[in-house]
């Protein structure tokens, strides 16, 4: 099975980095066709595994501002319309680049799921795997009439997440580190998979 990850990020360090990488060499261990895509420059793909490094220039956004080698690293909330313009082209471009996956993974809610609806355009399922950061710093979680709701800030409001990505009053998938498999019945669509439902927001 031909199977594509977006990461966006290092595939060293902690947390989602060494969760992709690790997720990467598992699924090439099991003998499937892995494409990775990552702003790690440095990385040595293992056996089975295709390294894909999107060319965003010197701007990397992120979630939590910190010092990341030869990027100017900067919050989602704080970039303007032309650099998050310019990050999203350069992404979808490089998904489309390559060969249509039987399957694909988009990590953090924000932009991974943008990309690959739009990267890959309905030629493949994909799930969503939604990490801590994303949700704490970029996404805010709060409590409203009694339940749980996921505010949505400028950043994601600008990539219409509510209009591309998430079916709107529905489900939002927060899964916890252990990845279930997926049905068959969730692989036959190529909306993304979303479970753990909460009430999303209506902007």
């Amino acid at each position: 099975m031909r199977i594509l990850i977006f990461h966006g990020y290092l595939l060293r360090g902690t947390g989602s980095n060494i969760y992709n990488a690790n997720l990467a060499r598992a699924l090439a261990g099991l003998g499937h066709e892995v494409h990775l895509f990552c702003q790690d420059r440095m990385a040595v793909p293992p056996k089975g595994v295709t390294i894909h490094v999107p060319d965003i220039g010197r701007l990397l956004p992120v979630y939590v501002a910190d010092h990341y080698e030869d990027f100017d690293a900067l919050p989602f909330p704080e970039i303007n319309d032309i650099q998050l313009s310019h990050y999203l082209d350069a992404n979808i471009a490089a998904i489309r680049s390559v060969p249509s996956p039987d399957i694909a993974l988009a990590n953090h809610l924000v932009m991974g799921p943008a990309i690959l609806a739009r990267g890959l355009g309905g030629r493949a399922p994909y799930a969503v795997k939604i990490h801590g950061s994303a949700l704490e710093y970029t996404v805010r979680v709060r409590v409203d009439s009694g339940h749980e709701a996921v505010a949505t800030d400028v950043a994601v409001n600008r990539i219409g997440l509510h209009r591309f990505e998430a079916p709107r009053r529905s489900g939002v998938h927060m899964p916890c580190d252990e990845p279930a498999p997926l049905g068959a019945d969730q692989l036959a669509s190529p909306r993304p998979t979303w479970s753990w439902f909460s009430s999303v927001e209506e902007p």
